[in-house]
């Protein structure tokens, strides 16, 4: 646009932006710290106005460049913000690319990367490791959005081994690693790390919760056990998917669910009947039983399981039977047999 063309009051926000940081590059002995923040408020005042024109990748630069001068400040906490606020803009520049049909092999994923990573460096120098972990969540949701779940799956699991000191936030990212499993062709890699994440923190809680009769686990921890059982029981089906699409490699849950329910088992906190009936569960997909595993799911395993579990159940009984309709209704038949 020449000149003569712009409109009265046009304001070029990129070039403005440019100005400003240029003061920046100026000696430090002529800038004090009122000079800074004089700065980072006209800085503010561009981001505000790109993101009423929607620049939005220009405003993703001027975050960046407010969290560098927080940074000299050593104001971390800001400098955090900015970085996430960054990186976020560059998703959603990702996601648009991404949902227009256009390659998502573009800066916007790697400067996406780069300032989450930024951000989460700086949560780990002070020393707020949580924060870490659900940043590198949030970083594996993005890129689960875009199917890019390889890398979804490595940031989930840096996520899951930072949080091992937090019981919910673990398991939360452990169960959305199963989902982001199930994308995978080749699920021997993302379940196998499961695997390693899922033995030492079932170690973590006492097995007496597995007991029943007088020594049951009080209220308290039977929500913890729930949550647990819910959690294993998703790895369980998954497990399954994985052997029935590709056979046994590498590390797995299944082995353990033989029928000889014992206290000390180092993978389960299922009780003694939950654990009988998995195991028939289990014997019945190995076995491509589709009317004796449909016959489980409807009487046993569909009070147990959650929105997940479900929908691995149901391609489950897709795998081992090419008719699935039909072996519902013989299993839903046999039920009634029972009743």
């Amino acid at each position: 646009m020449d000149e003569t063309e712009k409109p009265a009051g046009y304001r070029d926000l990129w070039k403005e932006y440019l100005m400003v940081i240029e003061k920046t590059r100026k000696p430090p002995k002529l800038f004090n710290k009122f000079k800074w923040e004089d700065i980072l408020a006209h800085l503010r005042l561009i981001s505000h106005d790109m993101i009423d024109f929607e620049q939005y990748e220009e405003v993703a630069q001027v975050y960046s460049s407010m969290a560098d001068i927080y940074g000299k400040l050593e104001k971390q906490l800001d400098q955090r913000k900015y970085y996430l606020k960054s990186a976020r803009t560059y998703y959603r520049l990702l996601k648009n690319r991404f949902e227009i049909r256009y390659s998502t092999h573009t800066d916007f994923g790697d400067s996406m990367e780069e300032y989450f990573l930024k951000a989460i460096d700086l949560s780990i120098s002070m020393d707020l490791t949580n924060f870490a972990g659900i940043i590198f969540a949030e970083m594996a949701n993005c890129f689960i959005s875009v199917r890019n779940y390889e890398t979804a799956h490595r940031y989930f699991l840096k996520g899951a081994r930072i949080l091992q000191s937090d019981f919910f936030e673990e398991i939360a990212i452990m169960k959305q690693m199963i989902s982001n499993s199930n994308h995978f062709s080749d699920m021997n890699e993302p379940l196998s790390d499961l695997f390693s994440l899922w033995q030492p923190f079932c170690r973590k809680f006492p097995h007496k919760e597995t007991e029943e009769g007088p020594h049951a686990p009080e209220r308290p921890e039977e929500k913890l056990r729930e949550v647990m059982k819910s959690f294993e029981i998703d790895f369980i089906l998954i497990s399954l998917k994985r052997f029935l699409k590709q056979d046994e490699l590498g590390k797995s849950i299944l082995s353990d669910y033989d029928g000889n329910y014992r206290t000390n088992l180092r993978t389960s906190i299922l009780n003694k009947h939950e654990f009988e009936e998995i195991s028939k569960f289990i014997v019945a997909v190995k076995e491509r039983n589709h009317f004796e595993a449909g016959a489980l799911y409807i009487t046993e395993l569909i009070i147990q399981i959650d929105e997940l579990g479900r929908g691995l159940i149901k391609e489950i009984l897709n795998i081992i039977e090419q008719r699935p309709i039909i072996g519902l209704v013989l299993a839903l038949n046999y039920c009634k047999r029972l009743l």
